[in-house]
């Protein structure tokens, strides 16, 4: 789900993927689709992901985000399995979303900007011109 995806059937805004449960959700996710679950009505539907370009970049694990910030092992107790992945060289993310520090071995597609701050450079742009 990129950037406050909505539900298709109540609008609501509180939508999560949601976990391949057929054969048929299986084969979607080979091809760039996800299984998502509403929130608030519980609903299941399909969103389809942003393409093939999206493999080249980290993901969050549980929103899709792209768009992330690093985290510090001082501030984090990682996992084991987190602690290899990151001795092998594997990179720290974490998602402003939905909170989420997960590791990969891809980089950022995009920085974290608070919508505050993109609110504020929004106005100095337009102000300018």
């Amino acid at each position: 789900m990129r950037h406050a995806e909505k539900c298709p059937f109540c609008g609501s805004t509180r939508v999560r993927v949601g976990r391949a449960r057929t054969l048929g959700d299986y084969l979607r996710l080979l091809h760039g689709s996800f299984p998502a679950r509403c929130g608030e009505c519980s609903a299941r539907y399909t969103v389809h992901g942003p393409g093939l370009s999206a493999l080249f970049y980290a993901q969050c694990p549980r929103c899709l985000r792209q768009d992330l910030t690093t985290w510090d092992l001082r501030h984090y107790h990682a996992a084991l399995s987190m602690r290899i992945q990151l001795w092998f060289g594997a990179r720290r993310w974490r998602c402003e979303a939905c909170r989420c520090n997960f590791v990969s071995f891809r980089g950022r597609k995009e920085k974290y900007v608070p919508p505050a701050q993109r609110a504020a450079a929004q106005d100095a742009n337009g102000s300018a011109a």
